[in-house]
Order: structure tokens, then C-alpha cells, then sequence
């Protein structure tokens, strides 16, 4: 798509929906079209860049309407002329009579109007398709690692085992968790310790078993669901089960897959760790990794004195907290806030739909930086080096506070400073933009 092309379709879109702004926002993309292209992107770029014409047009009409609804008052119109304290105390209990009926009335038809949503053919088809994502999303972590299937021996009937392997041949470790918690730590010796509790009842005791499979330079380990014949309320509380994982240092690779469980992990050095789960909080402390990628649909994710060449992190419904060094960043989550906390130069991405982002940085780096609602917020200690902000906001200030000097921008720009050794692309429908030192 052209930029021709582009502007007339967003200037349609806001003209049918805001047209009160139109202007406003044409003004503001096409500032944001000379910036770009004198950057050298191509016009097919920026409008890719840009996004959905059509999303953006909704979502700022919304928040323009939500603008507008703000700040109404209430008219008190009673008049106490000539009314005893009899009269007031009757037409004020009237009054709350009248009020209450109102609500009581409304809530009815609230309720009957979400009886009918309910049963309406779109509602029924997007629990069904929520049902469809939700199974899929506890299912996919699976269809990623192909591990071999454990035979009956491989399965321990014990509710608490421990398991030592030498690891002089062992180069990787699979945890497939299920639903149990799982802790890896350093490991005192040359091997590999597996510890295995299950502290449900006798009916989840049956239910859930270990195993342990050493094939090559793999183990596999972790829990399965059995075929045993189990109890009525066996499935109504999830056990008490844990997974505790000693490693020696520098082993090849560790995966850990779980659907449901706490994923913790300390004082471990691994050249490559993959930490994924449907759903649960994930937190690694004095880790270091070449690469590292931590992912969950539900759950925080906390990395604290984390140091990793690569780092890949991503959580739809959860905070994502890093401190530590990562030369190559990737930092994502849909519904929560970032927070980032370094002092080693990295380049990378940051990004959130619904939340804050934080930056403490004792450095120069190079990074995309986007939000659709929130504030982006950047702490640069940088030794007065300078830095390049190229900045874009439809509904919110951009300020700058860096070396002595205050700077105040609108909407879409670019301001550079010293000798740039920072690089910052800032985006933001509905929030803030603050660079200090």
C-alpha cells in the first residue's frame, strides 16, 4: 500500500467515526511519514509499521468516547422552601423509594437483556471458539518437543523417589511437569539428582506417577497421568506434586513443559534453557544461559541477576520483571507491565498491549519500545553519551529530562542529543512518553 493509499483510508475511517479529530490525526501520521522516510523506510514499510487502519480508527474512537463521558455532574434541583422537616424527610425517603424501583427495574432488564446475549447464536460461538484457543494453548507446548513415549517400566508406583544419574554422557535434560512445581538448582557433584513428591491423596496418588527414561545423552523425566481407575473427587483439587532437578554446571540443554505448575530455577549455568507453561509464575535467579527463552500464557515472569547472549521473553496475561544482562532482548506480554533493570548495552524489542513499561538503564542500548495503553517510562544513565528518540503518541505528552536539559514534544517526532549513544524508537496510542537521567 501506497501512502496515498493509506492516508485516504484512514481519513475516511476517522471521518465516519471521529471526524472531530481527523485533521488532528492526519496531521500527526503524515509528520510521522516524512520522519520515516527521511529514516529510509519505504513507503510499503511504514504503512506495514503503522497497522490496521480499521483497528486503530476503533480503538481511538473508543477513547475519545470514553473522553467525553467524563467529568459530568449531578444537578440537585430540591427546594426546601416552606417544607418542615416532616415534608423533607417524606419526599427524600419518596425519592430513595423512586431510585431504588429505578434500579431494581434496570438491573431486571440487565439481566434478562444478558440471558438473551447468551443464548444468541455469536456468544455461543465465541465461548465455543474460547473453549477451542484455551485447549489449544494448553495443548501446543507438547506438539513443540517431540519426546519419546515412556513405557510402563519407566514409571515409578512410588509417591516419593529419587533418581542419580553421572552425567559424563548426559548433554540434555526434557521435564515434561503436567501440573507438578518444579525447582532446578545446582547440583553439589558431577550428577544429576531428580527428586519426586506427590502429596496428594491416595485417588491423586494413583493418578499421577514418575518417570524416568535415559536414552543417549537425554534424560526425560517428569510425571504422567496413568489409566488408573480414580476416585469421584480425584480431578477436584490439583495435588501437591514437586519436581526437584539438581544439574551440574554447563549442561547442554534443559527444557521444562508444564500445563500448570510454579517453574523456579537458581544458581545454574546452562548454555541453552527453554522454560514454557500453560499456566503458572516462572522465577530464575543467578542464571546464566548463551540462550534463554521463558514463555507462559498465564503466570509473571521474574528474572533477577539473569544473564543470557540471547533472552526471549513472552506471557499473554502476566508482569514481566528483568534484571540482569542480555545482549540480544526480546520482551513481550499482552496484558501486563515490564519492568528492566541493567547496566550491559543490549539491543532488542519491548512490547505490551495493556501496561506500563519501565527502562533503568546504566547504558547505552538500542531498542523498539511500543505499548497500545500505557506509559513508557526511561531511567538513561549513560554517562551524558547522548541518545536518538524517535517518539509517536496519539493520546498522550513526551518529555525529556536528560543532562540538565527539559524538553516538551507532541505527538510524533524525532529529537536527537549528543553523540546518540542511545537509540530509542518509543510508541504509544493511549499513554506517556518520559526519558530522564
Amino acid at each position: 500500500m501506497t501512502k496515498q493509499e493509506y492516508m485516504e483510508k484512514l481519513a475516511a475511517a476517522l471521518e465516519e467515526r471521529v471526524p472531530e479529530m481527523k485533521d488532528e490525526v492526519l496531521e500527526d501520521y503524515e509528520a510521522h511519514f516524512n520522519m520515516a522516510m527521511a529514516e529510509g523506510k519505504s513507503e510499503e514499510q511504514i504503512c506495514e509499521d503503522l497497522g490496521d487502519i480499521d483497528d486503530f480508527v476503533s480503538e481511538f474512537a473508543s477513547m475519545e468516547g470514553n473522553k467525553a463521558n467524563t467529568g459530568k455532574t449531578f444537578n440537585f434541583n430540591y427546594s426546601f422552601e416552606g417544607k418542615t422537616f416532616e415534608d423533607i424527610v417524606g419526599d427524600f425517603s419518596k425519592g430513595l423509594k423512586e431510585a431504588g424501583d429505578a434500579i431494581s427495574k434496570g438491573m431486571t432488564e440487565v439481566v434478562e437483556s444478558l440471558k438473551t446475549a447468551y443464548k444468541s447464536d455469536e456468544v455461543q460461538n465465541a465461548i465455543k471458539n474460547g473453549k477451542t484457543f484455551v485447549n489449544q494453548e494448553m495443548n501446543m507446548f507438547k506438539d513443540k518437543f517431540e519426546v519419546d513415549p515412556v513405557s510402563e517400566e519407566d514409571i515409578d508406583p512410588e509417591d516419593v523417589s529419587t533418581t542419580s544419574v553421572n552425567t559424563s554422557s548426559i548433554k540434555k535434560i526434557i521435564v515434561d511437569a503436567v501440573i507438578a512445581d518444579v525447582t532446578v538448582e545446582k547440583s553439589e557433584d558431577d550428577k544429576v539428582h531428580i527428586e519426586y513428591e506427590n502429596n496428594g491423596s491416595l485417588d491423586q496418588q494413583l493418578k499421577y506417577r514418575y518417570y524416568f527414561k535415559e536414552e543417549n545423552d537425554t534424560i526425560y523425566t517428569g510425571v504422567k497421568k496413568t489409566l488408573t481407575k480414580a476416585g469421584l473427587f480425584s480431578n477436584a483439587f490439583n495435588p501437591n506434586i514437586t519436581l526437584k532437578i539438581e544439574i551440574p554446571e554447563e549442561m547442554d540443554s534443559v527444557t521444562v513443559i508444564s500445563a500448570s505448575g510454579e517453574t523456579q530455577v537458581s544458581g545454574v549455568k546452562v548454555k541453552n534453557m527453554k522454560l514454557q507453561a500453560a499456566s503458572g509464575d516462572m522465577n530464575l535467579e543467578d542464571v546464566e544461559c548463551e540462550s534463554l527463552m521463558t514463555s507462559t500464557v498465564s503466570g509473571d515472569i521474574k528474572l533477577d541477576n539473569v544473564v543470557a547472549e540471547n533472552l526471549a521473553v513472552s506471557t499473554t496475561s502476566g508482569d514481566v520483571v528483568f534484571d540482569g544482562k542480555s545482549k540480544k532482548t526480546a520482551i513481550k506480554t499482552v496484558s501486563g507491565d515490564i519492568d528492566i533493570e541493567t547496566d550491559e548495552t543490549f539491543e532488542g524489542s519491548i512490547g505490551t498491549v495493556n501496561g506500563d513499561i519501565d527502562i533503568d538503564a546504566d547504558c547505552n542500548f538500542e531498542s523498539s519500545i511500543s505499548t497500545t495503553n500505557g506509559d513508557v517510562n526511561i531511567k538513561l544513565n549513560n554517562n551524558s553519551d547522548g541518545y536518538s528518540l524517535s517518539f509517536q503518541t496519539v493520546n498522550g505528552d513526551v518529555s525529556v529530562d536528560y543532562d540538565g536539559e527539559s524538553h516538551t514534544f507532541s505527538k510524533n517526532g524525532k529529537y536527537d542529543y549528543g553523540e546518540k549513544g542511545t537509540v530509542i524508537y518509543a510508541k504509544t496510542v493511549s499513554g506517556d512518553i518520559e526519558l530522564c537521567d
